[in-house]
């Protein structure tokens, strides 16, 4: 199944999740940092950040948003975010919290692969 499909048919799933578990809602907090959301995400609301996103349709879309992403528009400080957010995360932690976010975790992980590593703190140079 193309990747498209796969976050379309994920995307259906994780909408229902009213409460999800914190490595689900971490994976797509770190998604949407990455797609240029601010870090809106105020407590309590940014479950409600993610539903929207993934209720977007046509242009709005999460998969077309993923196939318009260009990864040079991420700033250090949106990888560090997000790299912070799925850190304490493997791809089995996320898939035993909800299958249908394995998809967005593993493209996460390699976008961050694609991204600049973390500055060195100032301490360090």
């Amino acid at each position: 199944m193309p990747r498209d499909r796969d976050m379309t048919v994920s995307a259906q799933v994780l909408k229902q999740m009213m409460k999800p578990p914190v490595a689900v809602k971490n994976t797509m907090i770190a998604m949407l940092m990455l797609l240029g959301y601010e870090r809106p995400i105020r407590q309590g609301q940014d479950w409600d950040l993610v539903l929207k996103v993934l209720s977007g349709r046509g242009e709005n879309s999460i998969s077309r948003r993923v196939d318009a992403f260009d990864v040079s528009t991420v700033t250090p400080e949106q990888a560090q975010y997000a790299r912070a957010k799925i850190k304490p995360y493997s791809a089995e932690m996320v898939e035993s919290a909800a299958n249908a976010a394995c998809v967005f975790f593993g493209w996460v992980e390699s976008t961050l692969a694609s991204c600049p590593p973390d500055p060195l703190p100032d301490t360090c140079k």
